[in-house]
């Protein structure tokens, strides 16, 4: 299972406790692996700039890279998730609409139901 698919789900009534921990374990490895690569591109941007000081070495651009590396995997499927979840928004408002045969944004119509 990849965090894809923990991204699209709202609740787990029938998870166990196994899922659950599975879940968290994904979510927070990802979180962690796009935070990670933040830092390092800030570092490649700083010193790309700073050619004359040799302060950046091999080696930390390898890790950099590989933090980077890691951070656009954990990206992916998160964009794919925030993309599929845009159209299946999108589809269930056009639903809503046919049912109901108007043209008003659900928005438009929760508010007028909870005055």
């Amino acid at each position: 299972m990849s965090i894809y698919n923990d991204l699209v789900k709202t609740s787990f009534p029938d998870a166990s406790k196994e899922k659950l921990d599975e879940i968290y374990s994904n979510s927070s490895d990802a979180l962690s692996g796009i935070l990670t690569g933040l830092e390092p591109v800030g570092h490649l941007m700083f010193w790309a700039t700073d050619n004359d000081s040799c302060n950046y070495s091999e080696e930390m651009a390898a890790n950099d890279l590989r933090k980077i590396g890691d951070m656009l995997m954990n990206i992916m499927p998160i964009a794919r998730a925030l993309q599929d979840n845009s159209a299946n928004a999108k589809a269930q408002l056009r639903a809503m609409e046919r049912r109901t045969g108007s043209k008003r944004s659900v928005k438009d119509s929760d508010e007028q139901n909870s005055n």
